[in-house]
């Protein structure tokens, strides 16, 4: 940078006035801040998630490990997220989960590690108790529904009499994870996760909530009428999401995807029969029992025959005077017999189907036809009843139809308002496309971004320098004054375009004269 310049760049500030030399400090401002801007923002590194959600203990513990690596980190969502470079983010995770980071609060198995000597029993038992809970919080809360799970364990003390002997119960407190909830089987599985987990704890002895308060399990072997009608309804709707989708399943393969939308009702009986039968046919008896008793007996003594006077002869000659002349016969029956009974207990099954009723409504085609303006536009075309016909044997077939059951099934044909070649499904091309851009969009919008500085900023800037750097003295109108003190042969040295303006600026009407018969002469 020579002296000349800068007395030019000197004089050329002296002329500035108050608006010029404002819009000078704006424009200074604005570049050192654009400049500064993309700096920082193109040398910051990409953060991304590491972990989320994280407790309070293992949110410090991760922060520890990378301050002591001297890695950069952000942490958002009240602490309880962790943002790392995106080159380092897979290497962290897989480092900090060989240690048993993040842990999900609580304390496991790991208090087990370091064992003192004084140690009592009764600590011992409490540490177990303490890790057990740990554990099945940490597992419970992997679930996708739960964000953070607490375990609470009550073991009775063991008693010599069995009839003193109290049951060991647990109760499980949920917090789930926003517009999430859980369904029926999952809390039965968090249930038996636990009851499996504690020696001689019964599923009925857990109680499950979640953080409002609400009771999403309660044991005690009683069920109580909403749980049983919300698990009723969940089956019905079940019951009829499967039947619609393999309705809609079906018929996509044949009509084209997004063009048949199915609606199903199942009417189901939830009603639980117990039949009691005893029949008893009296024509065919059997002989169940049969007892038979005879007596019998012969022979006897009789007074002798004879005058009264014989009386006494006879009382003084008893024993050779009586007759025995005795017989008897007995005999006696009894015959029981069983009448032929047959006992029948039937059980119905809770949950079978009474009726189902199917609406089908299937697109037709469309055929491209000049309007009346000579455009082409799409016409709706009708399917042929034979075809709809087929399509409604197949709804039949699909949903396993039963005419004596009472089902229903109707199957019409209607224009969808939605254009033939607007269906779900071409969402996901863009979604899928967007994700695959997604990763070139922020060096793009970097790269956008400084060339704009570049082009608005720097280069007009640059190019104003470069006036004032030029050869002479170049002034807000073009002018050179400077020109005036140069010699002829150094003005004949000036490019054409510095000897045109000083020739306009010297002579002015032979210039516009010069100009005119240039204009006549084309």
């Amino acid at each position: 940078m020579d002296a000349s310049f800068l007395e030019r760049l000197k004089q050329r500030l002296t002329e500035f006035s108050m608006s010029q030399w404002l819009a000078l400090a704006i424009g200074l401002s604005l570049l050192v801040g654009a400049v500064a801007g993309v700096v920082l923002w193109t040398t910051r590194p990409d953060y991304q998630v590491l972990f989320s959600r994280l407790d309070p203990e293992d949110a410090a513990r991760i922060v520890e490990i990378l301050k002591q690596d001297k890695i950069p980190y952000e942490l958002q969502a009240n602490g309880t997220a962790v943002l790392v470079p995106h080159d380092k983010v897979y290497d962290l995770r897989l480092r900090l989960a060989s240690s048993g980071i993040p842990r999900g609060g609580g304390v496991g198995f790991e208090i087990f590690d370091t064992n003192s000597l004084g140690t009592t029993e009764f600590v011992q038992k409490l540490n177990y108790q303490r890790a057990l809970q740990g554990e099945l919080s940490r597992t419970i809360s992997q679930f996708d529904s739960v964000s953070q799970a607490r375990v609470h364990i009550v073991t009775p003390k063991e008693s010599l009499f069995i009839d003193q002997t109290k049951p060991a119960t647990a109760s499980v407190v949920l917090r789930l994870r926003p517009g999430k909830k859980l369904a029926k089987q999952q809390i039965d599985g968090v249930v038996h996760l636990v009851a499996s987990s504690v020696e001689g704890l019964d599923p009925q002895n857990i109680t499950v909530v979640d953080m409002d308060g609400g009771v999403l399990y309660r044991g005690h072997g009683g069920t109580s009428d909403i749980a049983l009608t919300s698990s009723q309804l969940e089956y019905q709707h079940s019951l009829q999401t499967n039947l619609e989708k393999r309705i809609q399943e079906m018929l996509e393969r044949v009509v084209g995807e997004g063009r048949a939308v199915a609606r199903v009702t199942a009417e189901v009986d939830y009603r639980r029969i117990n039949i009691s039968e005893e029949r008893f046919d009296p024509d065919s008896a059997v002989i169940r029992s049969e007892q038979r008793q005879s007596e019998s007996s012969s022979g006897g003594t009789t007074m002798p025959e004879g005058a009264p006077e014989d009386k006494y002869n006879f009382n003084e000659n008893a024993a050779t005077t009586m007759v025995s002349n005795t017989s008897a016969q007995k005999q006696n029956e009894v015959t029981n017999y069983e009448v032929s009974r047959t006992s029948k207990q039937i059980i119905g099954a809770t949950g079978d189907i009474k009726r189902l009723s199917a609406a089908v409504i299937v697109d037709g085609t469309y055929e491209s036809q000049k309007g009346a303006d000579g455009k082409a536009k799409q016409v709706f075309v009708p399917r042929t009843q034979e075809e709809m016909k087929h399509l409604e044997e197949l709804v039949k077939k699909a949903i396993g139809f039963d005419a004596n059951r009472g089902d229903q099934v109707e199957v019409i044909n209607l224009a969808f308002a939605e254009h033939p070649d607007q269906f779900p499904g071409s969402e996901g091309v863009g979604s899928s496309w967007l994700k695959m851009v997604e990763p070139f969009l922020s060096p793009a919008l970097k790269v956008v971004v400084a060339v704009l500085v570049f082009l608005f900023v720097v280069r007009p800037l640059l190019r104003w320098l470069g006036q004032i750097r030029g050869i002479p003295g170049m002034g807000r109108s073009g002018e050179s004054p400077e020109l005036e003190h140069l010699t002829p042969e150094s003005r004949a040295a000036l490019p054409p375009r510095q000897q045109v303006m000083y020739l306009a600026r010297k002579d002015p009407e032979k210039t516009a004269e010069l100009i005119k018969g240039w204009l006549n002469e084309e």
